[in-house]
């Protein structure tokens, strides 16, 4: 790793912020702190020309801190990480391990970055949770999958940036079930995973699984997460 000195608002103009890294702002606590003890920690870059092909000095980790300096007109340090990125996949996990000793990212965090950066599978996902509101694991898995199952191993798909929406027209005729079930409660997501696995059984019905469910509502509020899919299944056995 190879340390180097930046002169404030001259050093920082020459740094590049990555395009999905989280947002970052002059605050008032920091540059207060930095009046009163100086820049203390570097920030951590890379050189790469994986992000825009250009070779350019990427901010991986101190966002804040450089744009605080810079704010100042302080001279700061850089920690440049000696990484050879293949693809901006790999830029994106490395920036992500570095946020979690912090505040780790999220799920969503990964599909936000990977959308940005033009993944359209990802453009899929985010956009058929923002319609629907559920949580980006529960989409993701409607839109992979009808094994319950596999809804564990999401985070890992979602993360190495392997995700592929490949039931997107299924994904969606389930969430229309569950929006006329959530009329007057909204539907749990192991409620929506597990009528997800049941809706492609032969005989399933639409309308009468509607019914059956709000005749037994209370029941089902009552059932644990594990029993919903037997209990669905119990339901479909008798249209």
């Amino acid at each position: 790793m190879r340390l180097i000195k930046f002169n404030g608002r001259e050093g920082y103009n020459k740094l590049h912020h990555l395009p999905f890294n989280r947002e970052f702002a002059v605050r008032p606590e920091l540059t207060s702190s930095m009046k009163k003890y100086g820049f203390i920690y570097p920030i951590l870059l890379v050189e790469s020309d994986v992000v825009d092909g250009k070779r350019k000095m990427w901010i991986a980790d101190g966002q804040n801190r450089a744009l605080n300096a810079s704010y100042l007109d302080i001279e700061f340090y850089g920690v440049v990480v000696e990484q050879n990125f293949k693809d901006m996949g790999e830029v994106v996990n490395f920036v992500a391990q570095l946020n979690s000793t912090q505040r780790a990212w999220t799920c969503l965090n990964y599909v936000e970055a990977f959308n940005y950066l033009g993944y359209p599978e990802y453009h899929k996902l985010l956009t058929m949770k923002n319609k629907y509101t559920y949580s980006v694991e529960t989409i993701a898995s409607l839109l992979t999958s009808h094994a319950i199952g596999t809804r564990s191993g999401i985070p890992k798909i979602i993360k190495d940036g392997n995700f592929i929406a490949t039931l997107q027209d299924e994904a969606e005729k389930t969430m229309q079930i569950v929006l006329a079930l959530s009329k007057y409660k909204k539907l749990t997501s192991r409620m929506v995973v597990a009528l997800h696995s049941v809706r492609v059984l032969k005989h399933f019905n639409d309308e009468k699984f509607i019914n059956k469910f709000n005749e037994n509502a209370e029941l089902i509020w009552e059932t644990k997460d594990e029993y919903y899919a037997p209990v669905f299944k119990t339901w479909i056995k008798e249209f």
